[in-house]
């Protein structure tokens, strides 16, 4: 999967052309033994717009002006490797300071000893707590990484996977 995204990006191809040939790339090396989930996201620095491939992840949340905005909810591919076309290509215009945050089920999915979700509610008010607090970026993915593994009941039972953005806007050329 990750060879095929790299060779999509050196070819230059556009989200749907990636995902096509990820899920053919899973497929021939695994049949349907295997798949993989992920968001394929495509970011224009210069202005702001978000375009992306849900393929069997939870929803990226939107976090604007240190508010959760929205979920970037898209209608669902299936996972890459099952033979599938992507459904749809979400599109959200983003404005200078939002943030984005990706993750992965075993992030809100990881229990702790008495077998309570971490959750996404939790995720939500630790982010929205770091984007108060003024965190860069990078101390807030940490803190929430140590968050989640405090949490966490042993060893994690799936990956737990967090992609944290911010977009401070387009460059001027002046």
């Amino acid at each position: 999967a990750t060879g095929a995204y790299r060779q999509s990006r050196r070819r230059g191809l556009d989200l749907p052309a990636t995902y096509e040939l990820i899920d053919d790339a899973v497929a021939d090396q695994f049949g349907e033994e295997r798949f993989v989930t992920g968001q394929l996201v495509t970011l224009d620095v210069a202005d702001g717009t978000l375009r992306w491939i849900s393929a069997g992840h939870p929803h990226p949340l939107l976090l604007r002006r240190g508010r959760l905005a929205s979920e970037l909810v898209s209608e669902p591919s299936i996972p890459l490797g099952l033979g599938g076309k992507p459904v749809v290509i979400a599109t959200e215009s983003l404005e200078p300071g939002d943030s984005l945050l990706f993750f992965t089920d075993g992030v809100v999915e990881a229990r702790s000893p008495d077998g309570e979700r971490f959750g996404q509610q939790r995720l939500v008010d630790f982010t929205r707590r770091a984007l108060a607090d003024q965190q860069t970026v990078a101390e807030t993915v940490r803190r929430l990484v140590r968050s989640v593994r405090l949490h966490r009941d042993g060893p994690p039972r799936d990956d737990a996977t967090l992609l944290f953005v911010e977009w401070h806007g387009g460059q001027s050329s002046s």
